[in-house]
């Protein structure tokens, strides 16, 4: 009796949740059919947006994409030099093969993928913007800040500088020298992230500071630099590397009797900069659109889809099986450029969830098997993209099945002097494309049906720890005596715009504790 009562309950409670699944199955295809029906109305006429100072856009553009490849794989990476991710490394051949990101073990049959899958949540942060000098900016809010011009009546800035003028405002060592009589306080109320580091580790002559600002000066054009380049590749990997630094920390700096107070945005300044310019071995699929607008792209005549590699970027076959496998399978964060735009921002993933759809009818099915439609089927239609799909299509494909993306990532933030930082920002977008599966459900290839798409992703190796110039010399458990020895090594490695790990590390965990 008791076991019969036991199985009817247990066949209640799984009733009750396969109800509760199917609901919300049901709930999502019809809010991704929803979504779809926007995304078709709304993104055919998706351009790229005009940008100017084209010609130092696309420099930096294509160092840091040659930065990137030139690391990959590369587990003795050679020590920096110069302008850091910014020298341009050559010898790299082009290629978004899945392998390069995820190895040769991962699940590539489709009906094997997770729908949906999520990561450590990432923390907001500035990505210090190179128009006002990195870290060397003095984000205070008052007339001695080095971003613009700081109302104190509204609360805002109601212009901003220039590079030429941001990084200007001061220099360094003279106002260091000409406030040795307080300059403790004078730290506490001005000094920049970059500032404080050097002060901390006895660099009188600023050799992280100086560098900073030296950064812009090969980008600059008619004194300025786009507000977009900064080092948002060092936040989004910062961001999920490190835990969100959570508090003040407050240290006696080399000379045993100034207390600076790092504060949480302090504190991220110098792990996003640690990320930036440290040594690190990366895994980096897609491409970047050499072209500030689209009159210069290849593109398929009857769709208006980029037939150029370059501006084809990451193929969504590889970005489905990151996706599933990173994320999905193994719960691991990587970072992505979003959008096919000029601009070129990084940006850590924090969850995705996708559904399947068939091509034909635009219907959401539960699963990729219920989507799928066989390739030759699409050859009695006279949709321009399915004409372009078989056109194209990864030979060995047998199905086709479409596919939307959502994908959820941490956004920048602005960096507040104090200890209280700005909250988490997110932002979700959606691509749509069709994916090209073998006779086993193998995903093999794939064709955006937008243009608005993925550049790029990538992720830093696990398996190889990131370092900077002279992190084998020094250790930092928070005392003056460290910090003593730590100066004889800090200015060669600043000098490089690297910051030395052991003090980041230091910081990172003690603000995680009031």
């Amino acid at each position: 009796m008791f076991g019969f009562i036991r199985q009817l309950i247990l066949l209640v409670t799984f009733a009750f949740i396969s109800g509760n699944k199917l609901a919300s199955s049901n709930f999502q295809m019809e809010k991704f059919q929803n979504l779809l029906g926007q995304l078709t109305s709304i993104l055919p006429n998706w351009k790229p947006k005009f940008v100017e100072n084209h010609e130092a856009l696309i420099n930096f553009k294509m160092q840091f994409r040659d930065y990137m490849r030139a690391r990959s794989g590369q587990v003795n990476t050679p020590p920096m030099s110069g302008a850091s991710f910014l020298e341009l490394k050559k010898g790299y051949i082009s290629s978004d093969a899945p392998s390069l990101f995820l190895g040769t073990n991962y699940v590539s049959d489709i009906t094997q993928l997770p729908l949906s899958g999520s990561a450590k949540n990432p923390w907001s942060g500035s990505y210090w913007q190179m128009r006002a000098g990195l870290t060397s900016v003095r984000y205070d809010r008052s007339n001695r800040n080095s971003i613009g011009v700081w109302d104190p009546v509204s609360g805002v800035f109601t212009s901003y500088y220039i590079w030429g003028q941001s990084v200007g405002m001061y220099s360094q060592p003279a106002d260091h020298n000409s406030n040795l009589g307080n300059i403790a306080s004078f730290i506490d109320a001005y000094y920049s992230p970059s500032e404080k580091y050097d002060y901390l580790v006895g660099d009188y002559n600023y050799s992280l500071t100086n560098h900073q600002k030296r950064t812009g000066q090969i980008f600059q054009k008619n004194n300025d630099i786009p507000s977009w380049f900064g080092i948002c590749h060092g936040w989004a990997a910062a961001s999920y590397y490190y835990q969100k630094p959570l508090n003040t920390v407050t240290l006696y700096a080399a000379d045993g009797r100034t207390r600076i107070r790092f504060f949480p945005d302090d504190i991220k300044a110098l792990a996003s900069l640690f990320w930036a310019n440290a040594n690190y071995v990366t895994k980096f699929v897609g491409d970047i659109c050499p072209f500030y607008n689209t009159t210069s792209t290849n593109s398929d005549a009857a769709t208006g889809l980029f037939t150029d590699e370059r501006c084809f970027a990451i193929n969504p076959a590889t970005f489905m099986l990151i996706l599933g496998n990173q994320m999905g399978i193994n719960g691991r964060n990587f970072i992505l450029d979003t959008a096919e735009d000029p601009e070129k921002w990084n940006q850590p993933v924090q969850n995705y969830i996708n559904g399947y759809f068939n091509l034909i009818t635009n219907t959401f099915y539960p699963t990729a098997a219920d989507s799928m439609v066989p390739l030759s089927s699409l050859q009695s239609y006279k949709n321009p993209f399915f004409k372009f799909l078989l056109s194209r299509a990864a030979r060995g494909t047998v199905n086709v099945v479409g596919v939307l993306m959502q994908v959820t990532y941490a956004l920048e933030s602005e960096a507040i002097r104090g200890p209280t930082p700005l909250p988490e920002f997110d932002e979700t977008k959606q691509y749509v494309a069709a994916l090209e599966l073998d006779a086993n459900n193998k995903i093999i290839g794939g064709e955006w049906m937008f243009n608005k798409h993925p550049n790029y992703a990538w992720k830093f190796d696990e398996t190889v720890s990131p370092y900077s110039l002279n992190d084998n010399n020094v250790k930092f458990n928070g005392s003056v005596a460290d910090l003593r020895r730590i100066a004889r090594y800090a200015p060669q490695t600043s000098s490089r715009g690297q910051i030395l790990r052991s003090i980041v590390d230091y910081m990172v965990n003690r603000s995680q504790n009031p």
